[in-house]
């Protein structure tokens, strides 16, 4: 049985902000949906519940918020963490950074994909960035920044992305 689930946004925003170096306070309400049945969990998810999503063909996690939008999927023939501990998970990240909080048309990111594992190192990684903005000047600035943390940001997608699965819905 084919099993489709999705983590609400604050979830992975919750648990990157506990991985990062520097916490952030979150207030917000977790979600959990498993689009198979169209069943959802609040953030008192049981052990049973994570059990279920760890099962999972494909696992989506959304993380929000005023400035930034992420789309992460985690997808394993075998189920999520099955795969996660043998032969590995497919991870895609999208993400987007707003210039504005209220124009979502402007914006920069990046799409990551990598094989990860439970016990061994990533396979796979490549990143590729993303730039939608209308104005040239601010998009070379951008680029130019971005540029010189490719390598970085790409590494730090995937070890959040791994964080989640180890932290979360593989522990």
């Amino acid at each position: 049985m084919k099993h489709q689930s999705y983590i609400s946004v604050p979830l992975f925003f919750l648990m990157v902000s506990s991985l990062v170096i520097a916490r952030v306070s979150i207030a917000s309400n977790i979600t959990y949906v498993d689009s198979a049945d169209q069943k959802s969990f609040s953030s008192e998810i049981s052990d049973n519940d994570v059990q279920l999503l760890g099962q999972s063909i494909e696992l989506k996690v959304y993380k929000m918020d005023e400035m930034s939008s992420s789309q992460t999927i985690y997808e394993s023939p075998a189920g999520v963490c099955k795969g996660f501990k043998a032969r590995g998970v497919n991870y895609t990240n999208s993400t987007h950074n707003y210039l504005s909080p209220n124009d979502k048309t402007e914006y920069y990111g990046s799409v990551t994909g990598a094989t990860i594992y439970g016990g061994k190192n990533t396979q796979n990684l490549s990143y590729v960035p993303v730039y939608s903005i209308s104005d040239k000047k601010v998009s070379e600035r951008i680029q130019i920044m971005e540029n010189k943390k490719l390598k970085e940001k790409a590494v730090n997608n995937v070890s959040e992305g791994k964080a989640v699965l180890t932290e979360v819905i593989c522990k």
